[in-house]
């Protein structure tokens, strides 16, 4: 398969992922007990959405032919989410209490404490922080990988990588369907104890079964 076959084919199944998502997510069936009156629900949620609307934007940008922007955009789409991890599983409470985006810890410690059950099952964070992020750095301030996209052997013309075009798409595909699965766990019951004694099946708990079911089955068509 070709570059532009495999780009193509990328697009296509990136395509279909927000109209899958909002299915899930905008269900308005679905209740968050503790959004109204919960901060750190408050802001992860907040974050995760984010996630999700900007990598919307990045397949949006790319199916249109505006890469550079799409490229620029990912950084942001990984970012969100490794934010959003952070505030839901791992900032104290003093830090959730005073929050402010300027006490977020660097990405390189983020990327440590949130993406190594994502895109780093092997342990290897250093790796993916090196390797991705930085790459997606370059993308975001016309760094090296940038700039030669932007020169032809003809003069300055547009001339971009279709395999790193459909690595980022994944990267921000991937980062989307993570990001919604966070929010659909704000949903189901946080006592499985509770559940299990109610008279009547919680029907809320077993439909967030069935999407993350169905979300695992679209991260799976993606990696």
């Amino acid at each position: 398969m070709n570059s532009e076959t495999a780009l193509k084919q990328a697009l296509a199944r990136s395509s279909v992922i927000p109209e899958q998502i909002a299915t899930l997510v905008n269900n308005p069936g679905l209740f968050f007990p503790d959004l109204p009156d919960n901060q750190r629900t408050q802001i992860a949620s907040a974050l995760f959405h984010l996630t999700i609307k900007q990598a919307w934007s990045v397949t949006f940008l790319f199916q249109n032919g505006h890469y550079e922007a799409g490229l620029a955009l990912a950084r942001s789409v990984l970012e969100a989410f490794c934010r959003g991890k952070w505030i839901k599983y791992h900032a104290k409470t003093g830090a959730i209490e005073s929050f402010s985006s300027n006490k977020f810890p660097d990405m390189s410690y983020l990327i440590k404490k949130t993406l190594s059950c994502v895109l780093d099952p092997d342990g290897q964070a250093d790796e993916f922080f090196s390797t991705v992020y930085r790459r997606l750095s370059e993308y975001a301030h016309g760094g090296v990988h940038m700039f030669e996209m932007q020169l032809s052997e003809t003069g300055i013309a547009s001339e971009y990588n279709l395999e790193e075009l459909r690595d980022v798409l994944k990267i921000s595909d991937v980062m989307q369907l993570q990001a919604a699965t966070e929010l659909l766990d704000f949903t189901r019951c946080k006592d499985d104890d509770y559940c299990r004694t109610l008279k009547e099946e919680h029907t809320q708990c077993k439909r967030f079964q069935a999407d993350l079911g169905r979300i695992m089955d679209l991260v799976q068509e993606i990696v």
